[in-house]
């Protein structure tokens, strides 16, 4: 677990305001359409888990952003790299090149609103696909999207 091995507060600081965000987004994207994504979402925001971490919510970002073609594979498994090393200026980096990414992601189709009806067609179509786009292929760090093959 990432979050486990981190001893600089700076790090540490910089991986809480990328996941609180992250966390909030998640959230309104799974609300209307998958609940038993949306209630582990909740836990980490307004739940018994509210403010801690966990690796799924870089994993599920990044997933995200590759599908969003923000990231492509390659950067994809360099992120991975980045996260995994022990070094903790790599995983400062790596968290703030996905904060970098997530940024321009958000400014070509927007982040998930809190009303479903004002989401862009993309994110309105990955928040539908959610369970099989986002969330499930974190867990093989190497899947690649089916149009990558």
């Amino acid at each position: 677990m990432i979050h486990k091995k981190i001893t600089n507060n700076q790090v540490l600081n910089a991986y809480k305001k990328l996941a609180k965000k992250i966390v909030k987004e998640h959230f309104n994207m799974t609300l209307p359409f998958d609940r038993s994504f949306n209630y582990l979402w909740w836990m980490y925001s307004k739940g018994t888990k509210e403010g801690d971490l966990g690796d799924f919510m870089l994993f599920s970002e990044m997933n995200l952003l590759r599908e969003t073609d923000t990231i492509h594979q390659e950067g994809f498994d360099n992120l991975i790299k980045m996260l995994s090393s022990e070094d903790e200026d790599n995983l400062f980096i790596a968290l703030k090149s996905i904060e970098s990414l997530r940024n321009e992601r958000i400014k070509k189709y927007s982040e998930f609103p809190d009303d479903v009806t004002k989401a862009s067609p993309i994110m309105l179509k990955l928040a539908e696909e959610y369970g099989s786009k986002i969330m499930t292929s974190h867990m093989g760090y190497n899947k690649k999207r089916q149009s990558d093959d």
